[in-house]
């Protein structure tokens, strides 16, 4: 394990390591302290005046009598007790309310121990009325258990929005860029009604989900398929939605047709049926338009097997010369990218600019009362073009510089299939059955040109021209069965794990290389064919057994097997037979990985009334054995052998307050592409090779939430700490040359670079999140707070020397959603990132900058008139005069609804009115620090006609507000 061994020595990182975990834990345990600790309970029980028996459900309510905002309540349970935790002392105002009796008002004084106001009666409300309208804000956020749940009552959305819409307003969501995060973490899966929707996909879920459909909506940490089956939380969770439907929405049909045209030739059309019989539920989505709005899921678009932009060129060498051999690479030209395998085929929106068609559908069922069936198919079609720059400052060498322009044009297309079946077989036994499948194709030219210059003379230039043909098979299932051994808590789950992928990509290749420090230009002509295989068979036993009193022991067994295979063949043109024949073997290879492991795991969970303590360890014995076949023989073995403890303790304060605390650790083995110890490009001046000497990471991570929620006042707060050390990080090893430099029997020329993979300690990352939810009565609205330290430092050897490349975000901000009323829908928002970048080496060029985002939008319907408009404005500083950016986007429009029930709309909308939309960026490792521009969408108009279908089993749900 060694965890000493990576505590760091830069004397950078440990101030900011204490500082973050001070500031943090000081936060969360005095909060916790607050609430658990120097307060007092009060507590009674409340009947029936008339014939003494027990009203369950009546409300309890402390009020302040100097600020009614601040209150404590509860609910009654069947017996009619109560108990508020947690009142600070002084003076209450309480008031027991139940429909159908008097209302109950009294003055009570809490001193330094807890009261008990014994047995209250509730005399019967003999006043006849007809009708009794019963008004209260609704309870924002409530937690229960594990779960926080939240009332979409307490958030007015406007009548077209969607689920994502509404959870954007709920604090501890955020959603920005596709991703979906609650309580800091990143989340996994949004269900509907606790089912499938859309695979496992959360944007495309929100996003077709009508907001007025959702009655609540619950975050909350789903277990694995085997850890639901045993009961047994073995640490394997997953951050989870779940958006429980109105019942009156779950019966009819219901959806949205729009097509729109403007200028520049811009387009956007679309549609969204909805069929619901109550458990039977039949979804139809599809989209076509050049507007950007690329798919419905982040998962969609081939982009890691070198297509498009800077990440898209073959391999690319140039001849021998007696001092050595020299050779340059270009960027990913096989593809199938960072750690080898097809999982980086699922990328987030490509930039540029996109046409985008797409269809999906998912259906979902209930087969009787014992299967629950879900699938759902998607197919999109991208194609993208992009103009882009990039500028590079090295660490090392000093001044060293490095700029390039590319032009790229990619198509690419993709299927989806997913099915899951959860199945009860009978009292005793159940199994779940999950098979998926994805097809991916695609292709792509690009054309860069890059320069390298060291304090202010040319170094190097290159120019490129690729283009690629890809097509990957990914395929993946699972079967998982469980057997109870009656109801004492005593059973054994099995589970069986596969995935299999499968790729190819083809590229031709023309380039032309110059460097000055020996006058000389390369020209390259080469076509390369690489094929990617990979296959993993695994599978868990698992037994849970009772032992002492409410504690439960789970002892399981986990063999896994991989199998990785790469073979790629590059050949160059020959001029004197007109052909490609002659075979480039420094870029051509064939290699084979196995990595076999085998796990044991013991797991003590002990729960108490408001305690719950998980521990245990594994031992995990692995084999790695990789076998290179082409163009020299080599077989690489090693074996590891680990001791992976954890631990988790969980404490409930009171109903709405708890926090967790976990640790785990784990390990990961490098991949057939790290391990081959030969030539794989990245650039024409940068080149990468493998490491046959890795060995797998070790990890150690903990993390710390902590969770408040008041429901009578509405306020809630949630804090998120997690911190990961890694042993053996698979980093790099760096030389950039200024000169002409010989590194492994590779005569560099002055601007190259190389690189290979190397392990390194020191590897850290640190996340943190706070936010915290208060509505605000003046302007009737929701305010999140929201702040956070996210810091990383990550290892690397430099020319011979050790860096450390650290970078600390401090961030802040808010989000102001308006609940005024369904047809006035007013949002404010602000994001700041101050980011602070520190190299171990040359510290005299770090460089700190700032971002910010700040945004609004208001949608006010006026009878059949409907307005939008929507500003964001977008601010970089400190990033060099090239790329330092301020720009406001703004769109606007103007509808007008007509039809029955206003069912039709028919709308103009300019969008980027000012026209300065912009897209810079910045990224940051142990080498250099990169500085990046993209293609964007400006200013346009178009005009959109809309139809709402709205045919439910409830009619005044048909009616739009």
């Amino acid at each position: 394990m060694r965890l000493g061994a990576i505590l760091p020595q830069d004397p950078y990182f440990m101030p900011t390591l204490s500082r973050t975990l001070i500031l943090f834990t000081s936060i969360i345990f005095v909060v916790a302290y607050t609430h658990a600790s120097a307060n007092e309970d009060v507590q009674g029980r409340v009947i029936d005046a008339a014939n003494k028996s027990p009203l369950q459900g009546t409300t309890v309510v402390l009020a302040s009598p100097q600020d009614s905002t601040i209150k404590f309540g509860a609910i009654t349970a069947k017996s009619g007790s109560f108990a508020i935790k947690n009142v600070p002392p002084g003076p209450w105002r309480l008031s027991i309310s139940f429909i159908g009796f008097r209302k109950y008002s009294s003055t009570i004084f809490i001193r330094s121990s807890n009261v008990d106001l014994g047995t209250i009666a509730l005399q019967q409300d003999t006043v006849s009325t007809k009708t009794i309208n019963v008004e209260a804000d609704a309870a924002a956020v409530q937690v229960k258990g594990d779960t926080t749940e939240y009332n979409s009552k307490a958030y007015k959305t406007n009548v077209n929005a969607s689920a994502e819409d509404l959870v954007k307003k709920m604090p501890g969501v955020n959603v920005e860029g596709g991703t979906v995060t609650a309580h800091g973490e990143d989340v996994r899966r949004v269900l509907v009604d606790g089912r499938e929707f859309f695979g496992d996909d959360p944007s495309s879920t929100l996003r077709n989900v009508p907001a007025d459909m959702v009655d609540r909506v619950q975050v909350y940490d789903r277990g694995s398929d085997m850890s639901m089956f045993s009961g047994f939380d073995d640490g394997n969770t997953q951050k989870t939605i779940n958006l429980i439907t109105k019942r009156e929405r779950r019966k009819g049909e219901f959806g949205k047709f729009y097509g729109g045209y403007g200028s520049q030739e811009r387009y956007a059309a679309g549609a969204t049926f909805n069929y619901f019989d109550g458990p039977q539920r039949l979804v139809v989505l599809g989209l076509s338009n050049n507007i950007n709005q690329q798919n419905f899921s982040a998962q969609d678009i081939v982009g890691s097997m070198g297509i498009g932009g800077p990440a898209g060129r073959l391999v690319n060498r140039f001849a021998s010369s007696s001092a050595g051999q020299r050779m340059i690479t270009s960027r990913s030209g096989s593809g199938f990218g960072g750690r080898g395998d097809f999982g980086n085929l699922f990328v987030s929106q490509q930039n540029g600019v996109t046409t985008t068609h797409a269809l999906g559908t998912n259906y979902s069922n209930a087969i009787g009362d014992d299967v629950n069936l879900s699938g759902s198919y998607f197919f999109n079609y991208a194609d993208n073009g992009n103009k882009s720059s990039l500028n590079r400052d090295y660490v090392t060498p000093k001044d060293q510089f490095y700029t390039e322009r590319n032009d790229a044009v990619s198509l690419n297309r993709v299927h989806r299939l997913n099915l899951r079946v959860e199945a009860t077989i009978d009292s005793l036994n159940s199994l779940i059955l999950a098979p998926r499948f994805t097809l991916q194709d695609g292709s792509s030219f690009t054309g860069s040109f890059g320069e390298t210059s060291n304090k202010g003379v040319l170094l190097s230039t290159t120019q490129t021209n690729n283009s690629i043909l890809n097509l990957g098979i990914v395929g993946s299932g699972s079967l998982t069965f469980r057997h109870r051994f009656g109801n004492d808590g005593r059973n054994v789950a099995f589970t069986v794990n596969t995935d299999a992928n499968s790729g190819t990509s083809n590229g031709d290749l023309v380039s032309s290389n110059e460097f000055s420090g020996i006058d000389s230009v390369f020209a390259l002509d080469q076509i390369s064919t690489q094929r990617v295989k990979s296959s993993t068979y695994s599978g868990t036993v698992a037994w849970t057994e009772p032992i002492f009193k409410d504690g439960l022991l789970q002892v399981s067994y986990t063999p896994s097997v991989t199998q990785s295979t790469s073979d790629k063949l590059t050949s160059s043109f020959n001029s004197t037979t007109g052909s490609y024949s002659t075979t480039d073997t420094l870029l051509t290879n064939n290699f084979k990985n196995t990595y076999t492991t085998q796990r044991t795991q013991a797991l003590y969970r002990w729960q108490g009334e408001n305690t719950i303590i998980t521990a245990g360890a594994a031992y995990q014995f692995a084999d790695l054995t990789g076998q290179a076949l082409f163009p020299a023989s080599d077989r690489i073995v090693r074996t590891f052998n680990n001791v992976l403890p954890s631990a988790m303790w969980q404490q409930k304060f009171s109903r709405s307050s708890n926090i967790r605390l976990r640790y785990s650790t784990s390990t990961s083995p490098p991949s057939v592409s790290q391990l081959q110890n030969v030539v794989d490009n990245t650039n024409p001046i940068q080149l990468k090779l493998g490491n046959p000497n890795l060995v797998q990471d070790y990890t150690h991570n903990l993390s710390l939430r902590f969770i408040n929620s008041d429901w009578m006042s509405n306020r809630s707060m949630f804090a998120f700490v997690s911190i990961s050390l890694t042993n053996d990080y698979i980093g790099s090893t760096s030389v950039v040359t200024a000169a002409d430099t010989t590194v492994n029997g590779i005569l560099l020329p002055p601007g190259a670079q190389i690189t290979a993979p190397q392990n390194l300690d020191g590897y850290i990352s640190i996340r943190s999140r706070f936010s915290y939810g208060i509505p605000i009565s003046f302007i009737p609205s929701n305010v999140n707070l929201n702040t956070g330290i996210n810091y990383s430092r990550v290892p690397g050897l430099v020319n011979g020397f050790e860096n450390f490349a650290n970078t600390t975000v401090v961030r802040a901000g808010f989000f102001l959603s308006s609940n005024i009323s369904e047809d006035v829908d007013i949002i404010a928002s602000y994001d700041g990132q101050y980011n602070i970048v520190v190299n171990s080496l040359q510290r005299e060029r770090n460089a700190n900058y700032f971002t910010h985002n700040a945004s609004g939008r208001l949608i006010w319907n006026i009878g059949a008139v409907a307005c939008s408009t929507d500003v964001s404005n977008t601010f970089y500083t400190g990033l060099g005069p090239d790329y330092d950016r301020v720009y406001t986007v703004w769109n606007a429009g103007l509808g007008y609804r007509f039809f029955d029930n206003n069912a039709g709309e028919l709308r103009i909308t300019v969008f980027d009115l000012l026209r300065q939309n912009d897209n810079v960026g910045r990224s940051v490792n142990d080498i250099y620090v990169e500085d990046s521009q993209s293609s964007v969408i400006t200013r346009y108009a178009m005009l959109t006609f809309t139809y709402d279908l709205k045919s439910l089993s409830d009619p005044q749900m048909n009616t739009p507000h």
